[in-house]
């Protein structure tokens, strides 16, 4: 075989490998963090379109913030997908530490203690993810 199609051959390979990858996971293969930045972002954006839908914020409650978001408000609109019912990975980042959440008029964070799994002073500091959206647009203001 000449170079030229094992070259060919190569890429049409590793091509077909993303592909099936992509298919299978529903998404490119990608780092922890970006992963989880990516659920933070999915999470602040819930809390966004919750206020959006019902002009007020949802629960502050941990637990009663994520049911609202999963589904389990009055209007049983979903905010987060998920797989499979009563699926709570949601609450946590690719290491297994609950995230930290705040809410208010100001806006929404979500911050992560990051691979140490330790939360620093203050968000955003050493290896911690945090990401802030501002302001939720809250009712018909």
């Amino acid at each position: 075989m000449n170079r030229k199609v094992g070259i060919a051959i190569g890429i049409l390979s590793g091509g077909l490998l993303l592909a099936w990858l992509t298919w299978m996971t529903g998404s490119l293969p990608r780092s922890v963090g970006d992963w989880t930045h990516s659920r933070m972002s999915q999470i602040a954006r819930g809390i966004e379109s919750y206020s959006d839908e019902f002009g007020s914020l949802p629960p502050q409650d941990y637990d009663s913030l994520f049911e609202a978001l999963l589904g389990g408000n009055p209007r049983g609109i979903e905010y987060l997908y998920t797989q499979q019912q009563g699926d709570r990975s949601w609450g946590m980042d690719a290491w297994g530490i609950r995230y930290r959440i705040f809410t208010s008029s100001a806006g929404v964070l979500v911050w992560s203690a990051g691979e140490d799994q330790v939360f620093s002073d203050h968000p955003g500091n050493g290896d911690d993810l945090v990401v802030f959206r501002a302001p939720p647009t809250i009712g018909n203001e």
